[in-house]
């Protein structure tokens, strides 16, 4: 389980076969960061990443937001 806060802009969800994706919370859409969608994630890897995105660390790619 990940440690989403309610005002988080980013979640993982399961990808099936023990992996995560990280989608957005507004759109539902898989995230993009450098053209790579964030699906397939092992739960760690994953759950940093989406730490990194919700404290604006790092940005995910401009078609993940709309």
């Amino acid at each position: 389980m990940s440690s989403s806060q309610p005002n988080d802009r980013y979640d993982l969800r399961n990808g099936g076969s023990d992996t995560d994706e990280i989608f957005g919370t507004e759109t539902g859409r898989t995230v993009s960061v450098g053209g790579k969608a964030r699906a397939k994630l092992k739960f760690d890897e994953a759950d940093v990443l989406a730490g990194m995105l919700n404290s604006r660390n790092q940005e995910p790619d401009e078609e993940t937001l709309h």
